[in-house]
């Protein structure tokens, strides 16, 4: 073993192009980090490429689910969603992230905004998206109705051990786009987003891809304290408040309850134009 590892550094001292992986983390070179992103965002936008759509939603299914449309990016709601979706990547600059959607307010928008930014990430070949419904409490009619209420989700996740995070991710019928659903169990307890296993889940699916953006659909505030526990892992958090629903006060409170630096800003839903982000 000695010799091996003795062969391997040597070797990359004198070749550029190995990295050295059985150093530590830490005694990695600027250089060689850097060559080791590249590789492993070469292999994800690869592994993207060759993901697997068993089938595809149509235009006119995409707009009965309010779901953007690729090839309707121009409209106005695609270049809202598509300037959301470029503030988002500007943020986080050469990396993926974790982005919360969240809603103040019940019937706000924020399922609409979140499953929306979803699709915009997706639309680009190099990257892939993933979206989390973590609104458990809503009634079936409520959910997103990509895929059946009776599959496994993050409930069965968090509920069972034995269950993988690939046992829980489905296509959408959006390319490059996969979605978490809620999952089958009732009585669920929001605690168990603050839990290792919840933890693990968003390690494992944003490591898969290098390039691949989760979505949380979270339950409004006024209902439910789940929110303030998912956005410990959040990256961004992006408020949805319906125009003339909500009190500045209450948009303050919903700021220092979340986290003031991990907020990107807020869209006012239904406005008398198309809601944009405001930071």
């Amino acid at each position: 073993m000695e010799n091996e590892i003795k062969n391997s550094s040597e070797k990359a001292a004198t070749d550029h192009k190995t990295i050295p992986m059985v150093l530590k983390k830490q005694e990695l070179t600027t250089a060689d980090r850097r060559q080791l992103e590249l590789h492993q965002r070469q292999q994800s936008r690869e592994e993207i490429s060759r993901m697997v759509e068993p089938y595809k939603l149509d235009s006119s299914e995409l707009s009965a689910m309010r779901l953007l449309d690729a090839s309707a990016v121009n409209s106005e709601l695609g270049n809202a969603i598509r300037s959301l979706r470029q503030q988002v990547l500007a943020k986080l600059g050469n990396r993926n992230g974790v982005i919360m959607v969240a809603g103040l307010v019940e019937d706000g928008g924020a399922s609409f905004v979140g499953r929306n930014l979803a699709a915009a990430l997706a639309l680009d070949e190099s990257r892939s998206s993933l979206l989390m419904d973590c609104d458990t409490d809503a009634g079936i009619e409520e959910g997103l109705k990509l895929v059946s209420p009776d599959l496994p989700g993050i409930t069965d996740f968090l509920s069972d051990p034995r269950l993988s995070e690939s046992d829980v991710i489905y296509p959408s019928g959006i390319a490059r786009m996969r979605l978490v659903p809620r999952g089958t169990q009732n009585g669920f307890e929001g605690e168990q987003f603050s839990s290792v296993r919840m933890q693990e889940l968003l390690e494992a699916t944003a490591r898969r891809y290098p390039d691949r953006y989760l979505v949380l659909d979270v339950p409004p505030l006024s209902r439910s304290a789940d929110a303030e526990m998912l956005a410990r892992y959040c990256d961004l958090i992006i408020l949805v408040v319906p125009y003339g629903r909500v009190m500045p006060a209450e948009i303050e409170q919903a700021i220092e309850a979340l986290g003031e630096d991990r907020i990107l800003g807020i869209v006012f839903n239904r406005e008398p134009r198309i809601p944009r982000l405001r930071p």
